[in-house]
């Protein structure tokens, strides 16, 4: 789904990328506010109209014409969540690799032989 800027008036033909709230990459949730635009008489919030992964195409600060793309959302990334016991094997890996950090530092984690 394309993230376009909407047209806010007749005299109006282009608007400033001012603010991402989110990252590119990251979950949005539908009618969650996802970028501000700002023209030269108002300021706009810019919601999600569905759930998924945003894809930033224009940056902050950037100037772009009135229906122009600034963004995508990726529907897919909506629905392939990690869920159930794949998300507790990443978390347990996680929790692991932090101990042996921390074990090295103190070292009392076996060194790797050569």
């Amino acid at each position: 789904m394309e993230i376009k800027v909407p047209a806010v008036g007749e005299s109006i033909t282009e608007a400033l990328v001012a603010k991402w709230h989110k990252l590119d990459g990251e979950r949005v949730e539908k009618d969650e506010i996802i970028c501000e635009i700002e023209t030269d008489k108002i300021t706009l919030e810019i919601n999600a109209d569905a759930a998924g992964t945003l894809a930033v195409r224009v940056g902050e600060g950037e100037t772009v014409q009135i229906g122009a793309v600034i963004g995508t959302i990726d529907e897919k990334g909506a629905a392939e969540q990690v869920s159930g016991p794949a998300k507790h094997q990443a978390r347990k890996k996680k929790k692991q690799s932090r101990s042996r950090r921390f074990l090295r530092r103190c070292g009392r984690w076996p060194r790797k032989r050569e």
